[in-house]
């Protein structure tokens, strides 16, 4: 196997791989989209709410936002997020006032929905860590690959959507297939 990089940015990756197959690639795919656990709003609750939208509507648009997702947070561990707003004003990603400072929108420009004069919005909501499989909500990024016949390589691009860095998200897929592979040596050679 033969790894080459074409392109690297926090958000992106780009590198072509040879002397794979086609399961591999699209394990390293689909690990990659649906595996890896990220933190994402799963519950709102709303205290005041006098806008024509909807609540669910409101808690749907905050459920989809990507938060930033440190490496020591865990499956039993919760953040609050909180916004209290009064229009005229438009509600952001960036208003949502984190109970961790290292929990954040990934992109605070996301824009969450328009306050005329006399709207009040206010909200708690809870993240926890979850994944791709589970929600679309958990779903870090997007991976796709192109196979070159006439060389026989993978082109991937890997495009995070903020909550962890491409490279990362490369990393933690390997990491995560290598630990099946381990997991069915180990079930394997128990039933020899």
């Amino acid at each position: 196997m033969k790894i080459e990089m074409k392109a690297k940015s926090g958000e992106e990756l780009d590198f072509t791989v040879s002397g794979i197959g086609v399961p591999l690639a699209n394990a390293i795919r689909r690990t990659a989209i649906s595996r890896i656990p990220v933190l994402a709003i799963y519950t709102v609750t709303f205290y005041d709410n006098t806008t024509p939208i909807f609540d669910e509507y409101i808690a749907n648009r905050l459920a989809l936002v990507p938060l930033v997702t440190p490496d020591d947070y865990t499956e039993k561990d919760e953040v609050s997020l909180s916004i209290d707003a009064e229009g005229p004003c438009s509600v952001y990603a960036k208003d949502m006032k984190s109970s961790d400072r290292k929990v954040k929108p990934a992109s605070g420009d996301i824009p969450i929905m328009r306050m005329l004069k006399g709207h009040t919005l206010r909200l708690e909501a809870k993240a926890k860590l979850g994944i791709g499989a589970e929600h679309a909500r958990f779903q870090p990024g997007i991976v796709a690959y192109d196979y070159n016949e006439e060389k026989g390589t993978f082109d991937f691009h890997v495009e995070s959507f903020g909550q962890i860095p491409a490279v990362e998200l490369v990393e933690k897929s390997a990491e995560i297939l290598e630990g099946k592979c381990k997991e069915f040596e180990t079930q394997l050679k128990s039933l020899a």
